[in-house]
């Protein structure tokens, strides 16, 4: 059984809904008939040892949003290693949707 797991307190307390809120309706504004957002977090932590002995010990979070359209049938996807409400992927994610809309 997996040990009951807490969402780490700092990540509650981004500013979510306010950044979900402005990527769907830039992806609406975008053309798009559906979107999802996703915002994660990734703490990873390294710890070199060497003959018994702490050599490196590194700690590294990640932040960032990920944003998944559909533009005329076609999915795209985009994604930005930081948290902006200007919402950088949603114009990139419209133009990986494929086939490109020039060629159709």
């Amino acid at each position: 059984m997996t040990a009951l797991r807490r969402v780490d307190a700092d990540f509650l307390a981004l500013p979510r809904r306010a950044l979900a809120d402005a990527a769907l309706s830039a992806a609406v504004a975008a053309g798009a008939s559906h979107a999802d957002v996703r915002i994660h977090r990734i703490t990873t932590e390294i710890v070199q040892l060497r003959d018994g002995e702490l050599e490196t010990s590194v700690l590294s979070r990640e932040i960032g949003l990920a944003v998944r359209v559909i533009v005329d049938g076609t999915w795209g996807f985009a994604s930005h290693a930081e948290l902006d409400s200007q919402v950088a992927p949603i114009p990139r994610a419209g133009r990986f949707a494929w086939p490109p809309r020039s060629r159709r």
